[in-house]
């Protein structure tokens, strides 16, 4: 990217000019390895007339982080589209019920029904 020149008083801004000048501008805005976020599916190369960019479908940005190894580099890769938690991985809790939820209610999946007539108003947690 230059300077225009004026001769004559007559300005060198053409078109051409203000073309090259506005890609220029492009190229130090997104330089090699720059991440360009669009709601368009334009593929930016249509936009900005140069480079060749990879579309991150499927995929999420996740910033950089030198304290975590798990993000400490640019380009790992990992992470699951779905997961099932397992018995180990669900952390310890319990439901807390009172006499009112239990009362002549059937506890669904479990086969058991809950009865309770005392009027104590206990709970009853599930496990």
């Amino acid at each position: 990217m230059g300077y225009f020149n004026f001769e004559n008083g007559i300005s060198a801004a053409n078109d051409a000019n203000l073309n090259a000048m506005q890609k220029g501008l492009m190229e130090l805005v997104f330089p090699v390895g720059s991440t360009y976020i669009t709601q368009s599916d334009t593929n930016p190369n249509t936009i900005l007339e140069f480079g060749t960019w990879e579309r991150l479908k499927g995929k999420v940005c996740l910033g950089i982080d030198e304290d975590d190894e798990d993000l400490d580099i640019i380009g790992k890769t990992g992470g699951e589209k779905t997961h099932k938690l397992t018995t180990q991985e669900m952390p310890s809790h319990t439901h807390a019920l009172n006499n009112n939820t239990l009362v002549n209610r059937n506890i669904p999946g479990s086969g058991r029904s809950a009865r309770n007539n005392n009027g104590t108003g206990s709970n009853y947690n599930c496990k």
